[in-house]
């Protein structure tokens, strides 16, 4: 990413850490859905180099805040990205999960040096335990897991295997156009 870009980047920073200051929050959490994860050349970066650049915009954009946690959102998973965590020496961390089969999020948690570090392993437990979040809620509700919703079948109902998969027979109960959800020997969640 350019200068300009970058600097764009830190006063937007500097704005929304402005605002949240007026209305009594310690940290800022952005999703930044400007391309900014979809269309530089710091979106190949490895993760210790993205939490390095962004951090050094970000730590004095933020003011008196605490710290700052900012994602890219959802994204789709292009390749196959496995979830990765960095932590920094300085209580900054960055983690990629992948949230669904096809989609991940990079988010990054950037302390203000005087943050205590507990705080700042806070935010990273949270999003480090986003893929489960799903689950969890369901569970709360007394509802099935996802892999019952999506992909397990009672045990009388007529199956068709093809390519790997088990799929059920005859019409689906989710709404059309959907993909195809399926299991494959190793138990992973694919769509076809």
């Amino acid at each position: 990413m350019t200068g300009d870009s970058w600097a764009r980047v830190g006063s937007r920073i500097r704005q929304k850490a402005e605002i949240a200051l007026e209305s009594g929050p310690n940290w800022l959490r952005l999703d930044a859905l400007n391309g900014l994860w979809q269309f530089t050349h710091w979106a190949a970066a490895t993760l210790p180099a993205k939490l390095e650049a962004l951090t050094a915009i970000a730590r004095p954009a933020l003011g008196a805040l605490d710290g700052l946690v900012i994602s890219s959102g959802l994204l789709l998973n292009q390749g196959d990205l496995p979830d990765d965590d960095f932590s920094a020496r300085d209580g900054g961390a960055i983690l990629r999960r992948r949230v669904s089969p096809l989609r991940v999020r990079e988010t990054l948690v950037i302390p203000t040096v005087a943050t205590p570090p507990k705080t700042a392993e806070f935010w990273r437990g949270v999003y480090a335990a986003e893929p489960t979040w799903l689950a969890w809620a369901l569970e709360r509700l007394a509802l099935p897991s996802p892999l019952a919703i999506f992909v397990e079948r009672d045990a009388g109902e007529e199956t068709v295997r093809s390519g790997g998969c088990t799929r059920p027979r005859g019409p689906s109960l989710l709404p059309r156009p959907h993909p195809r959800v399926c299991v494959d020997s190793q138990a992973d969640i694919l769509l076809s």
